[in-house]
């Protein structure tokens, strides 16, 4: 009697599995379709419909998986009816607004190995990406534009995650180059600043032209142990408070870089 019941206890479990297992496969495939043909689900619009509107349906089908024999039908029924409801499917997604077309990047990054788990992470990758990318406001005679971009190799290779505004039919050459215009005035900015604060540190004229590098090390070179920690703890200070007033600069001004270069073919 036990080896009846746990035969019958195994057999249900089987089923449930099996039929688990070929519904995510098929989730898996429409994932795959959907990426073959460049489009995305937008989860969050997607998970918010169902959330509200299709509540009592969703239990329903999820109770299917776990009646013996009739979840193995559901899946089978599952399956054939794939390919003639898949239109109608794509249809629903539009229509809810919870069907996206893939970026360049992501069209890209999913091209390298074409699955249907890698058409989920690739979305699931790229927007984690673009809230950690660095994101450069133009502002030209057509309108504002941003570039959303990270990069790899110690900074060699630029990645361009997204592009919005007038700019973005810039061919990728075009938008690295005014990435790469943008961080030598950053780096500009930066070293110009460092030394109107080493100077101030230093206690040097600051219109006066000198060697900073030159004037640090005859410093460490004349100074003592104690003279060299009260010029770091002063610098730290000087710092602190030039990084206070850029902060409050950047605030009240606030002002994208301003894009004077035209497009290739519009020369």
């Amino acid at each position: 009697m036990e080896l009846l019941i746990l035969n019958a206890v195994l057999l249900y479990l089987v089923t449930v599995g099996i039929s688990f297992s070929s519904v995510i496969k098929l989730d898996l495939k429409l994932f795959k379709d959907l990426a073959d043909e460049g489009y995305k689900i937008n989860f969050d619009k997607f998970t918010e419909i169902t959330n509200s509107v299709m509540p009592d349906m969703k239990k329903k089908a999820l109770s299917n998986f776990f009646i013996p024999i009739w979840n193995i039908v559901y899946a089978i029924k599952t399956m054939e009816n794939y390919n003639f409801s898949l239109n109608s499917f794509y249809s629903s997604l539009s229509v809810m607004d919870a069907l996206e077309e893939m970026c360049d990047f992501e069209k890209k990054e999913y091209a390298k190995k074409p699955t249907g788990l890698n058409a989920i992470l690739v979305p699931l990758r790229y927007e984690q990406r673009l809230n950690n990318a660095v994101k450069i406001t133009i502002e030209g005679q057509n309108g504002t534009s941003d570039i959303y971009y990270d990069t790899a190799n110690k900074g060699k290779e630029i990645n361009i995650l997204k592009v919005t505004g007038p700019i973005k039919d810039y061919s990728e050459e075009e938008l690295k180059d005014i990435i790469i215009e943008s961080r030598h005035a950053v780096a500009s900015i930066i070293k110009k600043t460092t030394e109107d604060v080493l100077k101030e540190t230093l206690h040097v004229n600051p219109d006066e032209e000198v060697d900073v590098s030159k004037e640090l090390e005859t410093f460490f070179q004349n100074s003592n142990s104690k003279e060299q920690r009260a010029f770091l703890m002063e610098l730290l200070k000087n710092l602190s408070e030039e990084k206070e007033t850029r902060m409050k600069e950047n605030e009240e001004i606030n002002e994208p870089l301003t894009l004077s270069r035209k497009k290739k073919d519009d020369k």
